[in-house]
């Protein structure tokens, strides 16, 4: 699961952002996949979607040599307003609708997008195992979480298998508790915006 370098899709979700079609996203991933890159990172929240499908489209026919990973509990509102929401409902939710966006029947990594601090970890932890028995998902990560809230949750868990963290040559604040704690603990970390969305 875990791989040197990973290609990021918060890009290839939104055709205004970067002002690409989506036949040239395509093209991107299907460069990266002839580079040798395994592990695609994603979200529902890239796109409302959009990154999920095109993806999911893009790898079909070579599922089986690459990790996918997505996340649970960001969405927005009608008015484009960011939503968090960790219950119970909402990751079975959340991960039933990737799995059908993704055209798979499991995913590889699955991630908490951001903390919630209105629903227990617990509740959110109970849900990411019963996903995991049911072979739905494979392994478990957290994104964006303070160092304090980090540790609780790894503790909830029982067991990580990832974090990912904005992390590059200008942003560097994990480097400080984050980055030992996972060097000591055997977890990878995952850096978004590793170029800093090109500075």
């Amino acid at each position: 699961m875990t791989a040197a370098a990973g290609f990021g899709t918060w890009e290839v979700g939104d055709e205004g952002w970067n002002r690409r079609s989506a036949a040239e996203r395509t093209a991107a991933i299907h460069a990266a996949l002839a580079a040798g890159i395994t592990h695609f990172d994603t979200a529902p929240v890239y796109g409302d979607g959009a990154a999920e499908r095109l993806l999911g489209l893009a790898v079909a026919g070579c599922r089986g040599g690459v990790a996918l990973a997505t996340k649970c509990g960001l969405s927005h509102t009608p008015g484009g307003k960011p939503r968090i929401d960790l219950s119970r409902a909402a990751v079975l939710r959340d991960c039933e609708a990737s799995l059908a966006r993704l055209g798979t029947d499991r995913l590889d990594l699955y991630l908490v997008h951001w903390p919630d601090p209105a629903v227990s970890f617990r509740e959110t932890a109970s849900a990411l195992r019963d996903l995991s028995r049911q072979g739905l998902i494979g392994g478990i990560g957290l994104c964006n979480y303070r160092f304090a809230e980090l540790r609780r949750a790894a503790e909830a868990l029982g067991e990580l298998a990832s974090v990912q963290y904005m992390y590059n040559l200008c942003t560097r604040g994990v480097e400080t508790e984050i980055l030992p704690w996972c060097l000591a603990n055997g977890v990878p970390l995952t850096a978004y915006s590793p170029l800093d969305q090109g500075v």
